[in-house]
């Protein structure tokens, strides 16, 4: 607990394995601690959990204050169990993981996911990747750009503008025959070019996106693929819209994400906040000889 292990150009290279048979035997445990490189240095962290399939023994264990920085240089973390325990934890809450400079990062659950929702992300380029189901949900992510690869599902939260693209060799996010969900609280959500997202899971909406602002499609026709199931796209007006040739089914407005049902059962759609409004009228000239009855005829010049 409480300590510091730091470099500015150089490597950190830290690998850890758990020991014992109860629980809390992480490979790597980091509580009110701190890792970080300030320059150009890189930070690589790899743990494996003690074993034990009752036990709750994590790879990698973030806890408290705990924060891993590189100012510059990349980031990695590789966590890996065979007990209940998760490949990433960010425990309590408070841990924060940061690669804002020019070096990617790079978050990798060899086994049973990662399980992030308490630890805030800062990154210009992040990559996920492993087995199993991966949490980033803390309201105060800032990720510029994401990519993945699992065969897990995946919860994104980002407080930005985020676009999914490439990192780390990989582009765009493929979760296999899971689920995938995409949300930016700020910002515009954007698929960069060749950048796709997959999510075949065996449910009726396996791929989901949710735009505070626009969606910007630059990957075409193909970007989406939901399998069997659907995939809905949430955002605020057709008209800022890139859809690229997505080919929705529907198209459904006055709609909030997470609070508005969505109103078809099935089928792909977009989804707007507009709430759009129409004010009749008759244009041109409309007259009448008065005969006692409320008929009038109307002509072509009526209509618009």
């Amino acid at each position: 607990d409480g300590f510091t292990v730091g470099t500015a150009d150089g490597a950190i290279a830290i690998t850890g394995t758990g020991r014992g048979a109860g629980d809390s035997n992480h490979g790597i445990a980091l509580d009110n601690s701190t890792v970080q490189a300030t320059g150009t240095g890189t930070i690589a962290l790899n743990g494996t959990g003690a074993a034990g399939a009752t036990k709750v023994n994590h790879g990698i264990f973030l806890d408290n204050a705990a924060a891993v920085t590189a100012a510059n240089g990349t980031l990695a973390l590789t966590g890996t169990t065979t007990s209940a325990g998760n490949g990433l934890n960010a425990g309590t809450g408070g841990a924060t993981l940061s690669a804002n400079g020019s070096g990617a990062m790079t978050l990798t659950a060899t086994s049973n996911g990662g399980s992030l929702a308490k630890a805030k992300v800062t990154a210009g380029a992040l990559r996920v990747a492993g087995a199993g189901d991966f949490t980033l949900t803390h309201v105060q992510n800032n990720v510029g750009t994401l990519a993945g690869n699992l065969s897990g599902s995946l919860n994104f939260i980002d407080n930005t503008a985020l676009t999914v693209g490439t990192v780390g060799g990989v582009t765009g996010v493929n979760v296999g025959a899971n689920t995938v969900t995409i949300q930016t609280l700020i910002g515009n959500l954007s698929l960069a070019s060749g950048a796709s997202v997959v999510a075949t899971g065996a449910v009726a909406t396996p791929l989901v996106l949710a735009s505070a602002a626009d969606f910007i499609n630059s990957a075409g026709a193909s970007a989406l693929d939901a399998g069997s199931g659907r995939w809905l796209v949430w955002s605020t007006n057709p008209a800022n819209d890139t859809r690229g040739g997505l080919p929705a089914n529907f198209k459904q407005y006055n709609a909030t994400y997470l609070s508005t049902p969505v109103a078809q059962a099935g089928g792909n759609g977009f989804l707007y906040r507009l709430a759009p409004s129409i004010a009749p009228g008759l244009p041109g000239a409309v007259t009448r000889v008065y005969n006692g009855t409320t008929a009038v005829t109307l002509t072509s010049a009526n209509f618009v």
